[in-house]
């Protein structure tokens, strides 16, 4: 059996409004994006049960696909 679970508020769907530090967030996204990747057909089956959550470094008004925290560049220091 597949799945992932995943802490989050009663009154959002970001994660980091439960708690969770941004490299939290970042191993959450990519043991989620693995097992998606591993398990399709569980997914796809149970897509109509699963809760959405948001990442802190997505800005979700200008992308249509969110991409690893690895992969995100990160603004250089002064």
């Amino acid at each position: 059996m597949s799945g992932f679970k995943v802490r989050l508020s009663n009154s959002s769907s970001w994660l980091r409004h439960a708690n969770h530090s941004i490299e939290e967030e970042a191993i959450i996204y990519d043991d989620l994006l693995q097992d998606v990747y591993e398990n399709p057909r569980w997914y796809l089956d149970n897509l109509e049960y699963l809760c959405e959550f948001r990442v802190r470094w997505a800005n979700y008004r200008q992308v249509r696909s969110v991409v690893p925290y690895k992969y995100v560049q990160k603004p250089k220091a002064l």
